[in-house]
C-alpha cells in the first residue's frame, strides 16, 4: 500500500469484542482519509445482531470502499476426536449432547456453529475466544477444545 499511495502505513491490530475494539476505534476517529478499517461480516452485519449496545452504528459510522476478499468457512477437529467426517462428528455429538467443546473466535464461526447445531439437532459447549488465530487453534490442537469452525 505504501509503494501505490506513497505515504506510510501502520497497522494497527485491535483484536478483541469480536472486531467490535477495532471498529470503535475507527468509528471515534476524526475523518482524515488516511484512517481505513479492514473488516468482515462480523463487525458489520453479526455484532449488531449479538452484541448489546453496539458502541458504534456499522450503516453510519463506516463508509465501505471495496471489496478486497471473499471467504469461506471449514470445520476443523481434535485430531483426537472420534470422527473424521462432519456426519461422523454430527453423530457423535448426538450420542453425546453437550460433551464435545467448541471454541470460537469470531462472531461468524460462533453463528456458523449455532446453525449448524440447529440444522442437525446436536449440542455443543461453547468456549467464546478473542480471536481464532492463535488463541482458539492452540487450544484445539492441545485438546483444550474438540472443533471449531474457522474462516480460511
Amino acid at each position: 500500500m505504501t509503494k501505490e499511495t506513497g505515504q506510510p502505513v501502520v497497522v494497527d491490530s485491535r483484536p478483541g469484542a469480536f472486531g467490535g475494539i477495532a471498529a470503535q476505534l475507527v468509528a471515534r476517529s476524526a475523518p482524515d482519509d488516511y484512517t481505513l478499517f479492514m473488516t468482515t461480516n462480523t463487525t458489520q452485519a453479526a455484532n449488531p445482531h449479538l452484541v448489546k449496545n453496539l458502541p458504534y452504528n456499522p450503516i453510519e459510522d463506516f463508509a465501505p470502499i471495496g471489496q478486497l476478499v471473499q471467504g469461506y468457512m471449514l470445520m476443523v477437529a481434535n485430531p483426537n476426536v472420534k470422527a473424521k467426517t462432519v456426519p461422523q462428528f454430527i453423530a457423535l455429538s448426538k450420542k453425546e449432547p453437550g460433551k464435545l467443546i467448541f471454541g470460537s473466535g469470531s462472531s461468524s464461526a460462533r453463528v456458523a456453529t449455532e446453525q449448524v447445531q440447529h440444522m442437525t439437532g446436536t449440542k455443543l459447549t461453547y468456549v467464546p475466544y478473542k480471536a481464532a488465530n492463535p488463541p482458539a487453534v492452540i487450544d484445539l490442537v492441545a485438546g483444550q477444545t474438540d472443533a471449531m469452525i474457522v474462516d480460511t
